[in-house]
């Protein structure tokens, strides 16, 4: 399945909520303008998300198993935001943010398994986790810098505070900033 919104021509934002009886498995969506796609799926496998256009992307995953899915925000450059409820799986999955300040949100009581790879952009990121999550999966976030922020059960960390050692990261998490530093 190929779902094409870079065309769409009007409407200020495209909404599409995919309910619980969706199958997303090899499939790929190409967004365009402001987007705001919700997931509300028992699972989604193999899922490709690009983002070309100057629209924002609003991404949300309530519940359910994401896995080894790629969402592609690299040419984007407005503000993103991408979440997964604690009802959610991440399985192996690969998230790269473009220029805007993007936020990554992993509610408490998520559950992790594999590696899941996030990318930051060159804008100030946020990454929310919360300060444990289920599971043996890790997070490992790169091309973080010291502008960047890890916000722990809403406290922020600046990259700066992290990159010194002034501020503890939780376990399932690894950082690596722009010089190659490893964090975790």
């Amino acid at each position: 399945v190929t779902i094409d919104l870079t065309v769409s021509i009007g409407a200020d934002t495209d909404a599409i909520t995919f309910g619980e009886s969706t199958k997303l498995v090899k499939s790929e969506i190409a967004l365009g303008e402001n987007s705001e796609l919700n997931f509300e799926t028992n699972k989604v496998q193999a899922l490709t998300i690009t983002s070309t256009g100057d629209g924002s992307v609003d991404l949300s995953v309530t519940k359910g198993t994401f896995k080894k899915s790629t969402i592609d925000l690299s040419e984007a450059t407005s503000e993103d935001s991408i979440s997964f409820g604690g009802d959610t799986k991440v399985i192996k999955t690969q998230i790269s943010l473009g220029t805007g300040k993007d936020t990554v949100t992993f509610d408490a009581g998520i559950k992790l398994k594999g590696d899941t790879a996030i990318r930051v952009g060159d804008g100030r990121d946020a990454i929310k986790v919360p300060s444990s999550a289920k599971g043996s999966g890790r997070i490992g976030i790169s091309n973080f810098s010291k502008k960047d922020r890890l916000v722990v059960d809403g406290k922020k960390m600046s990259g700066s505070k992290i990159y010194d050692g002034r501020k503890e990261i939780p376990d399932f998490i690894v950082i690596e900033f722009e010089d190659g530093k490893l964090v975790g």
